[in-house]
């Protein structure tokens, strides 16, 4: 495995530690402190745009939200959509 050295700058490790933070879910106030901006517009232009994890994760809480309405988060409902 080869290493691109460009890659390797403090910017860039930064950029992909909130990147993967983001990945996972986690609230931007929380990534925000992580990398120690005071400001969480500042924290956005740290995080790659990732318009398909982000597109998921919204069908994910969209899903949630529905299943918890519907009661199914409870086994009360029917299947869950997906769920096979």
């Amino acid at each position: 495995m080869s290493v691109d050295v460009d890659t390797l700058k403090p910017h860039n490790l930064r950029r992909n530690y909130g990147t993967e933070h983001d990945k996972a879910g986690n609230e931007l106030k929380v990534i925000c402190e992580l990398l120690g901006h005071s400001s969480m517009d500042t924290t956005r232009t740290y995080i790659y745009d990732d318009t398909d994890v982000k597109k998921k994760r919204a069908m994910l809480k969209t899903q949630l939200v529905h299943n918890t309405f519907m009661g199914r988060d409870q086994g009360i409902g029917g299947d869950v959509p997906g769920s096979n």
